[in-house]
């Protein structure tokens, strides 16, 4: 095995995916209900060592929810914003997440 870069290896490598895995202490419900996370690798060429960086698109909602460290917005998949006082026996529910057509 080699301990240098492959001379041809020259581009960039571009991931999104979702993160972090939880809000507030709060663990998200699906592993893809976390925040749109966007990352770069760059190989820049003649054995130069790549590069990385990264970042979290910053949607209003993202930006809301960060600075209340708590989720305020229902997710697509299973996460959803605190439960109000409404109930079903002993277990809280938020009526107006399932009424929630924005996401």
């Amino acid at each position: 095995m080699e301990d240098k870069m492959p001379e041809g290896l020259r581009g960039s490598l571009f991931r999104a995916m979702p993160a972090p895995v939880e809000r507030g202490g709060v663990a998200y419900g699906h592993y893809l209900d976390g925040d749109g996370y966007v990352t770069r690798l760059s190989f820049p060429g003649d054995r130069i060592a790549p590069t990385f960086k990264s970042t979290f698109v910053t949607t209003p909602d993202y930006v809301r929810e960060s600075a209340a460290d708590e989720i305020l917005t229902r997710s697509t998949l299973r996460t959803q914003r605190p439960a109000n006082s409404i109930a079903a026996g002993d277990t809280p529910f938020c009526l107006h997440n399932g009424l929630d057509v924005m996401f």
